[in-house]
């Protein structure tokens, strides 16, 4: 059985699902979604062609009086950019660590 999700979540989800169909046709598998840390939740994990690991907040908008895709500010309990920390110090891996914004 499904735990119930709110519109919200339920869209959401579309948005992750898009996000997902349009990165695997860029040629990134993914490695795992909605995973959760203790900064909060990484969206999706893809892996690159070239082994590069690629951490995706995706981000629903309806329309633009909240600002673009790239522009908007991190929510209380997103990873956002702090899930990058322990890769730019050397903790989970030993290369460097970018992070970039894009529009689907």
């Amino acid at each position: 059985m499904q735990p119930f999700k709110s519109t919200t979540q339920a869209r959401g989800a579309r948005a992750e699902d898009r996000a997902l169909a349009h990165l695997r046709r860029q040629g990134l598998e993914p490695v795992v979604r909605n995973y959760r840390c203790k900064g909060g939740e990484i969206d999706l994990v893809m892996r690159a062609p070239d082994g590069t690991l690629v951490f995706v907040e995706v981000r629903q908008r309806s329309g633009r009086g909240f600002g673009g895709a790239a522009g908007g500010g991190a929510l209380p309990g997103d990873a956002g950019a702090g899930a990058a920390v322990p890769l730019r110090r050397g903790g989970a891996g030993t290369g460097p660590a970018g992070l970039a914004a894009g529009r689907l």
